[in-house]
């Protein structure tokens, strides 16, 4: 397998994690393969503010991953600049980071099982794949009102009960 076509370790391992047998391992398959592009995608991109072209030349740049999913993330976590290509914010990236974390954690924990809840041992192997800060990834996750808690060694444990509760929101600081 040519080297821009390899999907990452940790998603690989969720491919291997699949139970054929199960009722749920169809729609699982699809959200890993559809993990697996979007990790992609956010390699390709990564922290550049700008990506020069119009749609097409930006996705071939951007990809070699089916044409719907690269303009579907295109359309979501990048903005249209017009003929001079387009561009991302802090807030798109990190929206992005959210989506793959949030993504990640429900094929992970074998999310549309029986149970309600969603708990995953360590998050650490992906975070580092896709070059997540832990501190973002403790943030990003605790305000979309999972719990996470670090170990002693680093390691993220992340897990979602349900009701979910929120945190309160994060305000900014007044000047003085």
């Amino acid at each position: 397998m040519r080297e821009h076509m390899k999907w990452c370790d940790s998603v690989t391992a969720l491919l291997h994690s699949v139970n054929p047998s199960r009722a749920s391992a169809k729609e699982r398959l699809k959200a890993i393969v559809i993990l697996a592009h979007m990790v992609r995608f956010h390699k390709a991109v990564g922290k550049r503010n700008f990506i020069k072209g119009h749609h097409d030349e930006v996705l071939k740049r951007v990809g070699s991953s089916p044409y719907e999913v690269i303009s579907m993330c295109m359309d979501t976590f990048l903005v249209n600049d017009g003929n001079r290509g387009y561009s991302q914010t802090k807030q798109l990236r990190d929206k992005r980071v959210v989506y793959l974390l949030i993504l990640y954690i429900l094929v992970a924990s074998g999310g549309g099982g029986e149970s309600d809840d969603v708990r995953v041992g360590s998050i650490n192997s992906f975070m580092n794949e896709c070059e997540i800060p832990l501190r973002d990834a403790m943030m990003f996750l605790t305000q979309a009102g999972f719990k996470v808690k670090k170990g002693v060694d680093g390691t993220l444990s992340v897990s979602l009960n349900a009701p979910v509760e929120f945190p309160p929101p994060i305000r900014p600081k007044r000047g003085s």
